[in-house]
């Protein structure tokens, strides 16, 4: 008896798992989906909104971010989720000219009043 319980146990530890994975990578992609990729300026940003924005301070010396490789792609999220980015402006599409396979911009979100 004892071994069809460890086998059940596996079997629903496997499937929480499988559960987090898949809720995670929707989140990600929930949170991908808000950011614009705009090929213009952040003047002509501001201007097609209607509102100042702001560029975000990537923590490096980059100050740009992409969505080319995990390591950028999480960053990226970071910056969606706690800064509240809302676009890449200046974007330029990877080689292949393909928007959502990869890239790089400037992260902006809208300015806040002091």
């Amino acid at each position: 008896m004892g071994i069809f319980l460890r086998r059940k146990h596996r079997r629903d530890e496997q499937e929480r798992i499988e559960r987090e994975i898949y809720q995670k990578e929707r989140r990600d992609e929930e949170l991908l989906g808000r950011v614009a990729l705009f090929p213009g300026s952040v003047e002509e940003y501001q201007k097609f909104r209607g509102y100042e924005v702001e560029v975000v301070d990537t923590g490096g010396i980059d100050k740009g971010a992409s969505f080319s490789n995990y390591n950028d792609r999480q960053l990226l999220l970071n910056l969606v989720d706690k800064e509240g980015v809302e676009a890449l402006v200046n974007f330029d599409p990877d080689k292949s000219g393909h928007y959502r396979f990869g890239g790089y911009g400037l992260p902006v979100r809208r300015k806040s009043n002091p």
